[in-house]
């Protein structure tokens, strides 16, 4: 299942999305069926999540699955269950729609 989601931006190191094997989203129009979470990332300004973190926590209550991410911080076994999103065995193609700096939502 993939699930399609706009908001602020997302944090591809979060230990909800990170992939070891694939460090690094594949960028829109790529798209990356093999990462464990994130499939494609349209980036329109800067690829990245705003300080409070909104597209972060989106889609880490949608398809977060935790995994140790690529900082070290957060690092936590695949089995700590109750950190998972709803749809655990998702993945996303996420649309950051954030408005430079978090001056709203720049739809396209």
């Amino acid at each position: 299942e993939i699930v399609g989601v706009g908001d602020t931006g997302l944090d591809i190191d979060s230990c909800l999305f990170w992939d070891a094997a694939f460090p690094g989203p594949p960028f829109a129009p790529k798209i990356n069926a093999s990462n464990r979470k994130i499939v494609s990332y349209k980036a329109d300004l800067d690829a990245s999540d705003g300080i409070g973190g909104h597209g972060t926590h989106v889609v880490g209550s949608i398809i977060g699955s935790p995994a140790a991410s690529a900082d070290g911080e957060d690092a936590v076994p695949l089995a700590v269950t109750e950190n998972n999103g709803m749809a655990p065995g998702a993945k996303v193609a996420f649309f950051d729609i954030q408005a430079g700096t978090g001056a709203g939502l720049d739809l396209p």
